[in-house]
């Protein structure tokens, strides 16, 4: 997955050991699962995933549950006890308890089945909440205050309407922006198979495809771009020539305008986002008439 998947880092920790005794002693009487602790205590390790939609948290879980690198099952999930509560607002997360369905190694420790690991899957606004509320679990001055929890209450519906807005925009931004991602992706796909000079997908790049892509017809793809340019080796020849000293020719979207000059010179010459004479060169090196 890649990086900017994860709103925070994963993270993975083993519990304290004064915790666990604590937890293992002295609230055995609270959580009568723990008289056996070794089995009972489930979070002895956790692993914590954060996202930013929930959406992402929800591939999360999916790819979690459907491995067959471990066993694992749901240990909480607020989607699952939301028919139970529809009028509540709570915590916000999902649990799952995973082990290995043999012995494993893991930084250089064998683990055997049976050892259990919590894993924590939650959207941000999720974390932040089960972060800054953690202590109302054990204090329980804290879960007396009626107006905290009242007002715990109130935040975590507002994280459950903005985590829906949050899936909204973005799934709006993607629809919006989905033509310009596949030129994108196509011609710096085309771009690196053709050239040895290094691609620059950073802003330059990203005025030119702007500029004309939401003009374009349905035929105008990256794939008729790259149909043009095989039939246009010279111009393969000029990007080459001239990419080591202008940022132009390192842009993949250059590729764009040069069809675009043949196809709809209107179009490329009226919607250009950068000096005129820049365009006149462009035009001029591809054998194109500017007048």
């Amino acid at each position: 997955m890649k990086t900017a998947f994860w709103a925070v880092p994963p993270a993975i920790r083993v519990k304290d050991l004064d915790s666990f005794i604590t937890k293992a002693l002295y609230r055995v009487q609270e959580n009568k699962e723990y008289a056996d602790p070794l089995t009972g205590i489930t979070d002895q390790v956790g692993v914590r995933f954060v996202t930013l939609l929930q959406s992402n948290a929800d591939e999360v879980v999916e790819f979690i549950l459907s491995s067959e690198a471990w066993s694992a099952r749901i240990d909480r999930s607020f989607k699952l006890e939301l028919p139970k509560n529809p009028k509540e607002f709570d915590y916000v997360a999902v649990h799952i308890h995973v082990e290995p369905v043999a012995d494993t190694v893991a930084f250089g420790h064998v683990v055997p089945p049976g050892t259990v690991c919590e894993v924590q899957v939650k959207t941000l606004l999720q974390h932040a909440h089960s972060e800054l509320t953690h202590n109302t679990t054990y204090k329980g001055e804290l879960k007396e205050n009626n107006d905290l929890v009242r007002r715990i209450a109130r935040g975590a519906a507002m994280i459950e309407s903005t985590d829906d807005t949050f899936e909204l925009v973005a799934r709006t931004m993607k629809d919006a922006t989905a033509r310009l991602e596949e030129m994108e992706h196509g011609l710096s796909k085309y771009y690196a198979t053709k050239l040895d000079t290094v691609a620059v997908d950073g802003l330059l790049n990203d005025i030119l495809l702007t500029a004309y892509v939401k003009q374009l017809r349905d035929v105008d793809t990256a794939e008729a771009v790259a149909k043009y340019v095989d039939g246009r080796p010279v111009l393969i020849d000029v990007i080459e020539k001239h990419a080591d000293d202008r940022l132009l020719f390192r842009a993949p979207g250059v590729l764009l305008v040069f069809y675009l000059m043949e196809e709809r010179w209107h179009l490329a010459r009226e919607a250009w986002p950068l000096p005129p004479s820049d365009f006149e060169e462009l035009a001029h090196l591809a054998g194109f008439a500017t007048s």
